[in-house]
């Protein structure tokens, strides 16, 4: 396993399901959100809400919420919209560096909204 990937199982939810899944865990529960939702009793470590944000925060919130131990760590499904080479190049990202624990991504494509103006992922 990478040096810097999370212990705790991980899973990708729609927000509209956190809770749901949040209330199934067997155990303890982080969650990471860009959207402030509450999760009932799991502690939330919040991501930034754009596209670039998120992108940008998103390995050091693992950590962050991995820190604790906890038996579950649920991850808030982005919404992200762009040119769609850059969309897949940031799944291929996602599968490559976090292959260790996530193993599943799916993807969905539907027209833009105008919301996000530009995207891009920086790693340090």
């Amino acid at each position: 396993m990478a040096a810097d990937a999370p212990v705790a199982r991980l899973v990708v939810c729609e927000t509209e399901k956190i809770a749901e899944v949040v209330g199934a865990a067997a155990g303890p529960t982080v969650v990471v959100s860009w959207s402030g939702v509450k999760a009932g009793v799991a502690r939330v470590v919040p991501l930034p809400p754009d596209a670039p944000g998120y992108a940008a925060g998103l390995y050091a919130a693992l950590r962050e919420a991995d820190g604790p131990r906890p038996a579950l760590i649920v991850v808030e499904r982005p919404r992200m919209e762009g040119d769609e080479r850059e969309m897949e190049d940031v799944v291929h990202d996602l599968r490559h560096r976090m292959s260790d624990y996530v193993r599943n991504i799916e993807t969905c494509a539907a027209p833009a909204t105008g919301e996000f103006e530009r995207f891009r992922i920086k790693h340090c």
